[in-house]
């Protein structure tokens, strides 16, 4: 849920974010939340534009999963966990950790995600 908390915030902000307007970054959003039928974007009164319920969501119903648009580690995490899903690299089982670009990342899949999305100047281990 913390994507959700990070986009109700942006969202009631009106900030842009690395150079792209609100408007269409709010147009992608609502895009976006068309998979979701459970949750909308909507004016609140005294708060702004946030996301709330459609409809009843019953206890442990899962009604949002996205990545999130900002994680990271405090700089004495950098060796413990891994820099693109923040898990804890002491529960990888041996030979799925590996690093790029003097980053850890608990899988091959992280490091590639990572190098793809935040860091594409990271060169990932062959």
């Amino acid at each position: 849920m913390r994507a959700a908390v990070a986009i109700a915030l942006y969202l009631a902000n009106g900030k842009s974010y690395q150079g792209r307007s609100r408007l269409s970054t709010l147009a992608r959003l609502e895009g976006l939340l068309d998979k979701y039928p459970y949750i909308a974007v909507a004016q609140v009164q005294g708060a702004g534009r946030g996301l709330v319920a459609q409809q009843a969501i019953s206890q442990g119903q899962l009604v949002f999963k996205e990545s999130p648009l900002l994680s990271g580690c405090l700089p004495s995490q950098y060796e413990k966990v891994c820099h693109h899903c923040l898990r804890a690299l002491g529960f990888v089982r041996s030979g799925q950790a590996c690093t790029a670009g003097g980053r850890q990342f608990c899988s091959k899949a992280c490091a590639e995600h990572a190098a793809l999305t935040y860091m594409p100047a990271c060169l990932l281990e062959a």
